[in-house]
């Protein structure tokens, strides 16, 4: 979780609101973090989500002058509305996008889905923490090399990151390859699934002035 919070707090600054797609529970969130914003936009498809992401972040949003609110649906057929209504808005796809084939039941549509996100955000300041692989490896996973990341430039390359954590076995690819810009620094988080097997997740904060991909 403290890799995680770090990249958090990396998010840039001078916004009053954070709208999260995804947000579930809020597992992957931590109260400071949410405390920066006076309102904060959650979506996801779980009614659940709803009462425990309030019950947990109690502290947070009893305060005065914090506000939450908690959409049910299709983050992806929500978003637009979203960015319309909230134009300064922080944007936040909080572990999401590595899970959109279990919804879709599509890997085409979902490809289709995670490509159009660059386009549909452009000239907004957004974040995104997915699943990126997954697969075997040893407990060195536990304290990753912080020097795995995908260069400025350079694609990331899958063989040379199972390699480097010592992978072993066939990995998962979440089909997220085409989430973020191209030319864009991003963060590889591990997150262990059981004993033995580990979800790689990648993050990074995208501004206007991030590498556009074209």
């Amino acid at each position: 979780m403290s890799q995680v919070e770090d990249w958090l707090f990396e998010a840039p600054r001078g916004h009053e609101q954070l709208i999260i797609l995804g947000a579930s529970a809020g597992w992957m969130m931590s109260p400071a973090f949410l405390a920066q914003y006076k309102e904060v936009t959650c979506v996801d498809f779980d009614w659940l989500g709803r009462w425990l992401f309030r019950w947990r972040f109690r502290t947070v949003f009893g305060r005065a002058g914090r506000q939450l609110h908690y959409a049910l649906g299709d983050a992806h057929l929500l978003l637009p509305r979203l960015l319309r209504r909230q134009p300064k808005a922080l944007i936040l796809f909080d572990n999401f996008l590595g899970l959109d084939s279990l919804y879709t039941r599509d890997l085409g549509l979902t490809q289709r889905r995670l490509s159009a996100i660059k386009t549909l955000l452009l000239g907004r300041t957004w974040g995104s923490i997915h699943d990126r692989f997954s697969g075997a490896g040893p407990a060195i996973c536990r304290n990753p090399p912080l020097a795995i990341r995908r260069l400025t430039g350079e694609a990331l390359d899958t063989q040379d990151l199972i390699h480097s954590i010592q992978g072993s076995g066939e990995w998962l690819d979440h089909s997220t390859a085409s989430v973020l810009p191209d030319g864009l620094d991003s963060r590889l988080i591990a997150w262990p699934i059981r004993p033995g097997r580990w979800h790689w997740l990648e993050a990074a904060w995208i501004t206007p002035t991030s590498p556009t991909g074209d």
